[in-house]
């Protein structure tokens, strides 16, 4: 299993679940907010989780206890579609990604060529370890 620094902001995705898991560390960075979207750019190969307001359009809840303390899971065969397919990733594998934060568009930028191929075990967030 491959360490990963807590403070690192990362996103991941499991395509068995089709789950995205947002690590708190990225959300810490952005503030802790209350709703973000997922913004693909299929023309610069990149992701941007963005900090926005509930009414708009993409706009994701994260809920409280989630944002402090639990993993951030996000259900959706839409961006998971469009991410395989921009990032030409193969089909039945998981991927983590590391982004840089732009403080002043509230956003967090993934390049998706940066994506590494994870195992089903470290689909997990780093902060969120089950102790034993």
């Amino acid at each position: 299993m491959l360490e990963v620094a807590h403070d690192a902001l990362g996103i991941a995705f499991s395509r068995k679940s089709a789950n995205v898991l947002i690590y708190r560390s990225t959300l810490r960075a952005l503030g802790q907010p209350e709703y973000v979207r997922l913004l693909p750019n299929p023309s610069r190969g990149r992701l941007a989780l963005q900090v926005c307001a509930k009414e708009e359009m993409g706009a994701i809840r994260i809920p409280k206890s989630k944002a402090t303390g639990k993993p951030v899971l996000i259900c959706s065969l839409v961006i998971q579609r469009i991410l395989w397919e921009i990032g030409g990733w193969e089909k039945d594998r998981n991927y983590r990604i590391y982004g840089k934060h732009f403080p002043k568009n509230e956003i967090v930028e993934f390049c998706l060529e940066d994506a590494e191929i994870i195992s089903e075990n470290d689909f997990r967030d780093p902060e969120c370890e089950i102790q034993s």
